[in-house]
């Protein structure tokens, strides 16, 4: 292979300086965001395992249910440099550009310096791939190590160590997202030669044997994780037809930190006994091939959605919103979105999938790999280094084509151009049941944030902007709450008494629109109303504590001092141990004439549930503390 010339070099060099400084500009104009403050979703749950590692147990005690090699990357870098999120993603910003010089050298050596210098513009330039450079993902670093398993795939000749590092790297990337090994015997024949193959293979057992050993020794044998078949019952069941993530109705919530837990209780109470990782994995992998083979036809239709959604112009977020995030860093406003990208790439592909058959066949078995689950836009990252590729060929094919005389491969390719750029583009969210393509979803979270932080009326105003966007929001009861909460705290009372209300309306079993609305009430100073809403949370969870204490106050507001004294009393007896419900009793019956015997008596029960309480000793020993004051 032919040496750069010092031209050559110099364009290099200044496309991938450009991609860094245009990294580090979109890291540091994102870096206040909550969200990039406080990792949440998948990302949270990476930061809060990578912390456990570096600070408490770096085994850990149960086989790994989330994919383990990005939390035990952050969690080295955080025993080096600290808890520091943002040098963690300027980590990512130097990997990301080291995989893109590999992906240069890799195009470079198949199909000459344009494709290779092409492909490395187009990784530098893409949207999807520069935002996610930025964020606490890890879907980069498999991008990263996916362009390091090609370089050495394609560089390797008969030299063992780089075949060897070729598996290895691919069996890291299985680390990263399980369904990446579907590859390593692909590359293993595509070496075509049974020495060269068992080198690749080897490679790959020796990045995944040893989390194979730690799940055995300390649970169970679990090759990576369990997760698959939770995965994979996820995206094949009756409750989900769409063809992305939608939790089943067992689940509390759609994170790690619940879906781990929700699986696992679930699968236990259907089968009535305890069960082990492996178990777990088999039953839901089980139960979701039955509803498969119960409904083929649905599971084809949902395949074909996913095959949509996996080439479709929209990247569909879960957590990290490329598009929400424009707002706050316009640059991204600028980059390339894969609108462009993949009609290139189709057209790159059917040019040259017989001349290129490693990078047509990690396409294709990792696209395979997706569909049987569900879609984000985030996992269809992984296949970026031979999108990038493909749509370099096609971009310089193209322009080869267009300086030619016209003929039937023009024809052939304008063809293929305008059909995918026709299917990549066509509005499948108005024609089949995929759910929503807006920021909705992301403005929500966003809301929740801000309140979390204090920011009530920008909160308000996210809640406000969701509901906007989508107009179904509007019907969700944890939306209306979240909205009428913020807009209390601002002061938007009437706004506020209007949501929490629709809230309790949708959700007639949910105490809190009622004890929130209690005390938006009892801030307005109109006890009466605030009595009858924390009326109606107690009834609905009697073993509430605040909605007793709530519910006194507001009686004893509205001068009801002996239905207040009531509650409390009913409260202290349910409560054994619980000492705000006599202390409230005894302040209480302090300020009414003649109820001093009362008051002591309180204070006494004050004392033996809380011996430290300085105002019911007081109280309860009136004479020592007048003689004690007397000296």
């Amino acid at each position: 292979m032919e040496s750069l010339t010092p031209r050559q070099r110099g364009l290099v060099a200044a496309i991938l300086l450009a991609g860094v400084l245009l990294r580090v500009h979109l890291v540091l104009s994102l870096v206040d965001h909550p969200f990039f403050q406080e990792p949440l979703g998948d990302a949270g749950a990476y930061d809060r395992w990578a912390r456990e590692i570096a600070e408490v147990d770096f085994w850990g005690k149960k086989a790994f249910w989330l994919d383990p090699l990005y939390p035990y990357a952050l969690a080295l870098l955080y025993k080096v440099a600290g808890h520091r999120l943002l040098v963690a993603r300027f980590v990512q910003v130097a990997v990301g550009a080291a995989g893109s010089l590999l992906l240069f050298e890799t195009g470079r050596r198949l199909a000459g310096f344009r494709v290779g210098l092409v492909a490395l513009a187009l990784s530098v330039a893409c949207k999807t791939l520069a935002f996610h450079d930025a964020c606490p993902l890890k879907e980069g670093l498999a991008v990263a190590l996916g362009e390091a398993a090609f370089f050495a795939l394609v560089t390797a000749e008969d030299r063992r160590f780089r075949l060897l590092l070729a598996g290895f790297a691919i069996g890291l990337c299985g680390l990263l997202r399980g369904n990446y090994l579907i590859f390593l015997p692909c590359a293993a024949a595509w070496t075509r030669s049974w020495r060269r193959a068992l080198w690749v293979l080897a490679g790959g057992v020796c990045a995944v044997l040893p989390v194979t050993i730690r799940n055995t020794v300390v649970e169970d044998f679990v090759p990576t994780t369990y997760l698959l078949g939770a995965n994979l019952y996820v995206g094949n069941n009756p409750d989900n037809t769409t063809g992305r993530y939608k939790p089943p109705p067992f689940l509390l919530r759609g994170t790690a930190v619940y879906e781990e837990k929700g699986f696992r209780e679930e699968a236990e109470r259907r089968l009535g006994r305890p069960l082990r990782p492996s178990e777990i994995d088999r039953y839901w992998r089980g139960e979701a091939v039955r509803y498969v083979l119960a409904h083929p036809l649905t599971f084809a239709e949902t395949c074909a959605k996913r095959l949509l959604l996996l080439v479709n112009r929209y990247d569909l977020a879960d957590e990290y919103d490329v598009y929400f995030f424009e707002a706050f860093s316009p640059v991204l406003a600028w980059l390339l979105p894969v609108g462009l990208l993949f009609p290139f790439a189709c057209l790159g592909l059917a040019l040259g999938w017989r001349r290129f058959p490693l990078l047509t066949v990690f396409a294709a078995s990792y696209g395979a790999s997706v569909l049987p689950f569900f879609m984000f836009a985030r996992y269809r990252l992984p296949a970026f280094p031979a999108v990038f590729f493909f749509a370099a060929l096609g971009l310089v094919e193209a322009e080869r084509l267009a300086r030619g005389k016209p003929g039937r491969e023009l024809l052939r390719a304008t063809l293929v151009l305008a059909t995918s750029f026709a299917v990549v583009h066509a509005p499948i969210e108005a024609w089949l049941d995929v759910g929503h393509f807006d920021t909705a979803t992301s403005h929500m979270n966003y809301a929740n944030a801000l309140l979390r932080r204090g920011d009530p009326t920008g909160a308000a105003r996210a809640f406000e902007e969701a509901m906007r966007i989508r107009p179904a929001m509007a019907e969700r009861a944890s939306v209306l709450y979240g909205a009428g909460v913020a807009q209390g705290r601002s002061g938007n009372l009437p706004r506020a008494e209007l949501l929490l209300r629709a809230a309790a309306a949708r959700e007639p079993k949910d105490p809190y629109p009622w004890l929130d609305l209690g005390l938006l009430l009892l801030g307005q100073g109109d006890a009466k109303r605030a009595a009858a809403a924390f009326a109606a949370g107690l009834e609905r969870a009697p073993e509430e504590r605040r909605a007793h204490l709530l519910l006194g106050r507001a009686l004893a507001a509205d001068h009801r001092a002996e239905e207040a004294l009531r509650v409390w009393r009913e409260a202290g007896a349910r409560f054994a141990d619980a000492p705000e419900f006599p202390s409230a009793c005894m302040k209480l019956l302090a300020g009414l004439p003649g109820r001093e015997a009362e008051a002591q008596a309180a204070a006494r029960e004050v004392l033996r549930r809380e011996p430290r309480n300085l105002e019911a000793r007081g109280l309860a020993e009136p004479t020592e503390g007048r003689e004690h004051d007397g000296r």
